[in-house]
C-alpha cells in the first residue's frame, strides 16, 4: 500500500526533475497553487488523524496546513502586487 501511494502521489503532484512536463512553466503549478493543494492534503490528514485518535499526528498536520495556508495568502499578496504593477506600466 506504501508503494501505490508513494506513485499516486507522485503522478498527481511531484514530477522528477528530469520530467519534461515539469520544466515547463505553463504546465507546473505555481508556488501558490501548491501551497493550497498542501493546505488541503493536511487537512484531510488532520481530519484522519483526529477521526482514529492519533491527536499528536492531527495536531502536527494541522500545523502543516495552517503554515501552507499562510505561505498561500503571502504568495497570492505577492502576486497581486506584481499584477497591479505590470498593469501600471
Amino acid at each position: 500500500m506504501r508503494a501505490t501511494h508513494r506513485q499516486s502521489v507522485s503522478r498527481t503532484v511531484g514530477r522528477s526533475q528530469s520530467d519534461p512536463v515539469r520544466k515547463s512553466a505553463s504546465v507546473a503549478p505555481d508556488r501558490a497553487d501548491l501551497a493550497a493543494y498542501v493546505a488541503n492534503l493536511a487537512a484531510e490528514l488532520a481530519s484522519l488523524a483526529r477521526a482514529a485518535d492519533l491527536r499528536t499526528l492531527a495536531y502536527l498536520t494541522d500545523m502543516v496546513r495552517l503554515e501552507a495556508e499562510q505561505q498561500c495568502a503571502i504568495l497570492e499578496a505577492m502576486r497581486h502586487q506584481e499584477n497591479e504593477g505590470n498593469s501600471r506600466n
